[in-house]
């Protein structure tokens, strides 16, 4: 199983969360940096667990994140 940290003080501004997402999961060029998009590439993924560190810091923009992937059957760690 995969395992990649994220920051959730990094989902904080839409445009920027997405930016991050991309570089940090390996999403594909073609990543429409939009949270339908997400699921889409997530359910693309095999095996990966994300592990959130600073969840504390996590926002609204940072929850439905988090929503979508967990509804993209993504193990989701907060820390």
């Amino acid at each position: 199983m995969k395992e990649v940290t994220l920051d959730a003080g990094r989902l904080c501004q839409k445009e920027a969360a997405h930016a991050y997402l991309k570089e940090r999961l390996g999403l594909p060029d073609y990543y429409g940096s939009n949270l339908d998009a997400l699921y889409d590439c997530l359910t693309e993924l095999d095996g990966l667990k994300v592990i959130l560190s600073n969840s504390a810091d996590a926002d609204c923009c940072a929850s439905k994140i988090i929503e979508v992937m967990r509804e993209a059957d993504i193990e989701v760690e907060l820390r």
